[in-house]
């Protein structure tokens, strides 16, 4: 049987999904474009010489949307783990082969999900700070903290950028 090159194991808690979250959305455009919009809201309230209440107006739209911004990743962590059973302490083991990519998502003891990937099926891989993110989707990933992981990393880097070319993209 086929060793792996890299194996990681990594627990779906609140930390991990919140991490998840603040890349996953503030890498969208439209996050930074709200931010951008907020901050201008809030300048024009602070600056422009208008009506005060069309001021305080502008400026609580504005002071909505950045505190929107800022704690939608952690609403969104929190609520994921109250209402998935499958996020909620479920633990995922990623094992990178030199064709593939074997992912085996455990609940306790029992395994809830087992998913094989070509590389070719995969849509991207971000490589962060503290963690691999590997994108199935746009808007599905899964998660390989980089404490975790067990084997060489540099050669597992070589390999991605060698695969998935311009779908790895390194961050931070």
């Amino acid at each position: 049987m086929e060793e792996a090159i890299v194996t990681c194991k990594s627990k779906y808690d609140y930390e991990t999904l919140k991490r998840f979250n603040r890349f996953h959305m503030y890498s969208k455009p439209m996050y930074k474009i709200v931010t951008v919009l907020a901050i201008f809201l809030i300048l024009y309230a602070i600056i422009v010489p208008d009506e005060l209440i069309i001021r305080l107006v502008i400026g609580l739209i504005g002071v909505v949307w950045l505190l929107e911004v800022i704690f939608l990743p952690v609403i969104y962590s929190k609520k994921a783990l109250k209402t998935s059973a499958l996020q909620a302490g479920a633990h995922i083991i990623v094992e990178f082969f030199d064709k593939k990519v074997k992912i085996e998502t455990l609940k306790g003891e029992e395994t809830i999900g087992n998913t094989t990937l070509n590389y070719s099926d995969i849509y991207k891989i971000y490589d962060t700070k503290h963690a691999i993110y590997i994108y199935v989707s746009s808007n599905q990933a899964f998660v390989c903290n980089k404490a975790n992981i067990e084997g060489n990393y540099d050669n597992l880097v070589s390999m991605l950028k060698e695969k998935l070319g311009k779908n790895y993209k390194k961050k931070g």
